[in-house]
């Protein structure tokens, strides 16, 4: 996972609130905001 998608999870979400309801990819990816931040993450340019 990229340094940006991690810093976006952790915005929104606490490490016990990550560890209790979100401890999969599969329920990360099931967060429409969160989804939402990683296709703009994407579109991002990179930067060195």
């Amino acid at each position: 996972m990229c340094r940006r998608c991690h810093r976006g999870i952790h915005k929104r979400y606490d490490e016990m609130t990550l560890a209790r309801q979100f401890n999969t990819l599969a329920l990360l990816l099931a967060d429409t905001e969160l989804v939402r931040h990683f296709e703009w993450v994407a579109r991002q340019r990179e930067t060195v």
